[in-house]
């Protein structure tokens, strides 16, 4: 009986660790994307950035999804 259980805990650690090993994965895998997001904009000219609809200031925010609550000059 005492095996059965020891098999059981071992197997629920295991897939507990698999599971926060894929968490974590997954997560620095998002922060690397945007971080190549923001690079990219970064790099753009500016002109190029107001054809998207962005200001510089503002590329942190459209990367990270921060941009809805945003205010501009034309929607007072």
């Amino acid at each position: 009986m005492s095996l059965l259980v020891n098999e059981s805990v071992r197997a629920g650690f295991s897939a507990r660790l698999t599971a926060s090993l894929t968490g974590l994965f997954h997560t620095y895998r998002r922060h690397q994307e945007r971080r190549a997001g923001v690079k990219a904009l970064e790099g753009m000219d500016d002109y190029l950035l107001q054809d998207l609809g962005i200001s510089r200031s503002e590329i942190f925010a459209v990367v990270h999804g921060l941009h809805g609550s945003r205010r501009r000059g034309h929607d007072t």
